[in-house]
């Protein structure tokens, strides 16, 4: 006998097998003794339980539990989470970095024409006296030098490789 006919015996105890299912388990009752046995014990065990499970009477309503639970549910849902202490340094130096990144982004904004790192490029001249011209020089390696020649006006980057030898 494996786990499901066992499994097909206890749910045929508690009637919650389909009529064909209920009438296969039924033939096979009445022809293996080994199932009989597990159904009087399991039916033992059902009746030991039924009458053995004390009777809880509760006094009050069961409307009223529910309003009980429903109250507490709801300070619960109102009451604020507690925050964590953040050290002051913290507290006072969010808001600055804050304050100084939106001061580059804006200076970035409002002067497109100037370097954003120092001392690498920089104006070079004026093309018609609007907008600078802008040249870079970078060193990538000891045998080859770059100058970048940038001209916003005209949408132009140019940039020269040279050899050092």
């Amino acid at each position: 006998m494996n786990s499901d006919t066992q499994l097909k015996i206890q749910a045929y105890l508690d009637n919650e097998l389909s009529p064909g299912e209920a009438r296969k388990i039924a033939a096979m009752l009445s022809s293996d003794r080994d199932l009989q046995e597990l159904y009087g014990e399991l039916r033992a065990t059902k009746e030991v339980i039924r009458a053995n499970e004390p009777e809880l009477k509760v006094s009050d309503s069961r409307e009223f539990y529910w309003s009980q639970i429903q109250r507490r549910l709801a300070t619960v849902e109102r009451a604020p989470e507690p925050k964590m202490a953040r050290p002051l340094w913290i507290r006072l130096l969010a808001p600055l970095a804050g304050t100084a990144a939106l001061f580059a982004l804006l200076m970035a904004v409002m002067n497109p024409g100037a370097p954003l790192s120092p001392g690498i490029g920089g104006p070079v001249a004026k093309a018609d006296g609007n907008r600078p011209m802008h040249g870079e020089v970078q060193d990538l390696s000891d045998e080859v030098s770059s100058v970048t020649f940038r001209s916003e006006e005209n949408g132009v980057t140019v940039v020269w490789l040279t050899d050092r030898q």
